[in-house]
């Protein structure tokens, strides 16, 4: 068959500037898109690794899906959210840009990069497998500048950024929340504060610095319209990431809001944390919100009385401390008058 022409060059790695796990997650997203528990296979030598999805929809992976999708038909078609396509493109490109050679098969055919001379890249294309599965596997070129431990790490810094992938957090309990997303709750001394949207790992601090929770041992992976999702690089988080953050807290059973409580006490350095919780109380638990703020309001009031009681008892010692001073010399006085 003709070679499938991409209509882009390697030279697109200099505006985008992806690393190789930047790439590599897009593609591990895609699968967790389809299937929740994808296999990832790595090659004994290290050198090659196979991402392999079950399919759950009638859309698997095909030369359409290397085709960038317009704004119009996003919005006409929620299926172009996600799924294969979204980053599809550009992470075989910049693979490619990187030497990493990209080959796919599915039901509808199978696929090969390959760079030509002047930098463009094309995917050889051949016969489909039956099966109803996708399989997706990258392997070093012989040129290729990265180290097997480099892709190792690539693939694993990769793999942490997708939650499908994450057993130290699936594991521990979760409550989800309909049409919103789930809460899993984790010990406190794991510390961890991340959040998911669409199962993508997103930085948790949009102010800059280090604005962790200590000790906030929550992780969200929010249920988002992906028509939200605006751009190709998944880096900033959803404008109305909060909104549905806050959704999920106020929707929360009562013993969770109540370690939500504690934790927003604990936690006032963390922006999106506190700006996410501190928002006009809505749902059932808009009660237990108000009875947070009137104990801070009491508190506050405690406080007040006690500096005013012990700035009473000051006064009070100052002044007993002067009628000591006036009766002492009274009495040296009358001493000296004897």
């Amino acid at each position: 068959l003709e070679p499938y022409s991409l209509n882009t060059n390697i030279s697109v790695l200099d505006s985008l500037q992806w690393k190789p796990d930047r790439a590599i997650r897009e593609l591990l997203l895609n699968c967790t898109d389809e299937d929740p528990e994808p296999v990832l296979e790595r090659s004994f030598d290290g050198r090659s690794v196979t991402f392999r999805n079950k399919l759950r929809s009638q859309k698997t992976l095909s030369k359409d899906s290397f085709k960038y999708a317009s704004n119009e038909e996003k919005v006409a078609d929620r299926k172009k959210h996600g799924k294969f396509g979204y980053g599809l493109k550009d992470s075989v490109v910049l693979l490619e840009a990187y030497k990493i050679h990209y080959r796919a098969s599915s039901s509808a055919g199978s696929f090969e990069s390959f760079t030509d001379p002047t930098g463009d890249v094309y995917l050889r294309l051949s016969e489909p497998h039956s099966e109803n599965y996708v399989e997706q596997t990258l392997s070093l070129h012989k040129d290729c500048t990265l180290s097997v431990q480099e892709f190792s790490d690539a693939i694993d810094k990769a793999k942490k950024q997708c939650i499908a992938f994450r057993k130290d957090i699936t594991d521990h309990p979760s409550f989800e929340i309909k049409d919103l997303g789930t809460v899993y709750l984790l010990p406190n001394s794991q510390g961890c504060n991340e959040l998911f949207v669409h199962h993508c790992s997103y930085p948790f601090s949009q102010k800059g610095g280090d604005n962790k929770c200590r000790g906030l041992a929550l992780v969200y992976d929010l249920a988002m319209d992906k028509s939200s999702l605006t751009g190709r690089d998944r880096v900033g988080l959803p404008h109305q990431w909060a909104s549905a953050l806050q959704k999920i807290i106020t929707a929360a059973p009562p013993e969770v809001l109540d370690q939500l409580l504690k934790m927003r006490r604990d936690s006032l350095d963390c922006y999106e944390f506190y700006n996410a919780f501190t928002a006009k109380p809505i749902g059932m638990h808009a009660e237990a919100e108000q009875k947070e703020i009137n104990h801070k309001e009491e508190s506050r009031k405690r406080a007040r009385r006690e500096w005013e009681q012990a700035d009473e008892e000051i006064k009070e010692f100052k002044r007993k401390e002067a009628q000591a001073i006036a009766y002492k010399e009274e009495l040296v006085l009358s001493l000296i008058h004897i």
